[in-house]
């Protein structure tokens, strides 16, 4: 199922359900590119060597789509649901009418780079760039989030307009501008002066607005955006700091807030709490896709997530239907939160790169770091590629995803039926590499590969037994109930799990084989 941006929030909580009912999860993700240009080429990279080609690329290039599958287990059918969905990944922020979203597109500042190789390997497949920007969905990193937010949520929207020149300006302009900077470094070097600094016009009268504009720019371009400047009546600029200015607290004491600033000061907090709250609901809605890949990680998304659903009326119905959201929300997170699904993927040592530079944090500088990062978010992991290369040699022929999943279609068990859509129960190989499709093939291959090698390792250990002597079946046996395939914790995963395949080498990921 296509999922795109018009429906994305209407359909979050079933997809969030989905993910937390599965018993794994398939994924795989669409860049705009792999390997930069300039990236060094390796006959034989040694793993830190194609980590940190990996890495380049990930810096590098954008997510234009992003696929997942959930499989669960049936007990009653004897057979595995699968449920897909595709998404367009958006670099663009979603539009908002108080201009917040300029700034936040300037604090994030994204590069957007596509490779022309990928490009015309995209358009071969029918998947179009323009998708991402039309119909994509928004994201906003763990990093983006903590580096933006102290300044996004009180950053004034004037600091859209270009920088005054001050070379350009009359000496008493210069002089202002000066007389505030001197200010603000003797506020910051005293440990016992106030919270807030108070500036007025020197010539008397309101501060006016081009004063405004010359007090913002002074604290975004000499103060690093530590602090901000709140205005109220064009009577005086309050500064404050950036990590607290939510929280200003104005003095009662007389003697440090004057008579006539007081009710002023009350009006200024009620207008900035106002603002935090509006900017705080923005920055959560920018949070867009990340809120899936919290859901695989066992993050937080319950209360912030159920905020952007709220229907925004009054009939008690929406407030009912709201609450009932709310609570299936709540009881996803704790489960997700208590066991995660198994994450499936196909050669998918670089989609975890990409996935963790885009949705969570700068990527390490170290392979062990990055090894034990991505453990840490997602402690049980398969890639197809390494559970079938297990099996094989050097001298095997290379199949890809396709070739393997149409081949995988003639094991009859275990049976996968599809939820949506149908086109997906079909061998139809069509839409390959849009990133929903690729999942469920992904997910159908992990299936059906891992039953025929559980059933033959099975085997072996049926005939080794009958060799030495009759005995009953070992405690740690493959056997599985009915189509089903065993815990996490059994011998198989503890074999073949936590391992990433790139550039045919397994890479194993720190704490492989834990449950």
């Amino acid at each position: 199922m296509n999922v795109l941006i018009n429906r994305f929030w209407s359909q979050l909580p079933d997809v969030i359900q989905n993910i937390a009912h599965a018993d794994y999860v398939a994924l795989d993700l669409e860049m705009t590119g792999i390997e930069p240009r300039n990236a060094p080429r390796l006959w034989n990279p040694t793993e830190d060597e194609m980590y940190q080609r990996a890495k380049q690329g990930a810096q590098t290039f954008n997510i234009l789509q992003l696929g997942i599958s959930c499989l669960r287990y049936d007990e009653e059918k004897d057979a595995y649901m699968i449920c897909s969905y595709n998404f367009h990944v958006s670099p663009l922020f979603k539009t908002d009418s108080d201009g917040s979203t300029a700034i936040l597109a300037r604090m994030v500042d994204r590069t957007l780079v596509v490779s022309y190789d990928t490009l015309c390997f995209l358009r071969a497949h029918r998947i179009r760039l323009e998708d991402s920007y039309v119909d994509g969905i928004q994201y906003l990193s763990r990093a983006e989030e903590r580096e933006v937010l102290p300044r996004f949520l009180l950053r004034e929207t004037s600091r859209d307009r270009e920088d005054i020149g001050l070379q350009d300006q009359d000496q008493e302009t210069q002089a202002f501008y000066n007389q505030v900077r001197d200010e603000i470094k003797t506020w910051e070097k005293d440990p016992d002066g106030d919270d807030y600094l108070n500036v007025a016009n020197p010539h008397g009268g309101r501060v006016n607005r081009f004063q405004q504009r010359l007090i913002h720019q002074l604290l975004a371009n000499e103060f690093s955006g530590n602090y901000v400047a709140l205005c109220k009546h064009n009577h005086f600029m309050q500064i404050v700091r950036s990590d607290n200015a939510h929280e200003v607290k104005v003095r009662e004491d007389e003697t440090q807030c004057r008579t006539l600033f007081r009710p002023i000061c009350v009006d200024l907090l009620e207008h900035v709490e106002e603002k935090v709250r509006d900017r705080h609901r923005s920055l959560r809605a920018q949070r867009g896709l990340r809120y899936i890949v919290e859901a695989l990680a066992g993050g937080d998304f319950a209360e912030d997530a159920v905020d952007l659903l709220d229907p925004q009326n009054e009939e008690p119905s929406a407030h009912d239907a709201t609450y009932t959201i709310q609570s299936q929300l709540r009881d996803c997170e704790k489960k997700l939160k208590s066991k995660t699904p198994v994450l499936i993927g196909h050669n998918m040592f670089l989609d975890m790169c990409f996935l963790y530079e885009a949705f969570v944090e700068p990527l390490p500088g170290t392979l062990d770091e990055f090894k034990h990062e991505i453990h840490k978010l997602f402690p049980r992991i398969i890639d197809t590629k390494a559970l079938i290369a297990s099996r094989s040699h050097n001298m095997m022929p290379v199949g890809n995803l396709e070739e393997l999943y149409i081949d995988a279609l003639k094991q009859p068990s275990p049976p996968v039926e599809h939820l949506i859509p149908v086109s997906y129960n079909k061998p139809d190989t069509r839409l390959a590499h849009q990133a929903g499709f690729d999942s469920s093939m992904t997910g159908i291959l992990f299936l059906k590969r891992a039953s025929i090698m559980l059933e033959a390792e099975d085997g072996l250990r049926a005939e080794s037994a009958a060799d030495e002597a009759p005995m009953e079946p070992a405690e740690n046996s493959n056997a599985k109930k009915g189509s089903r395939l065993p815990e996490w914790d059994n011998e198989f995963f503890h074999l073949h799990g936590n391992k990433l395949w790139n550039r045919n080498v397994a890479i194993a990921v720190t704490g492989a084989g834990e449950t």
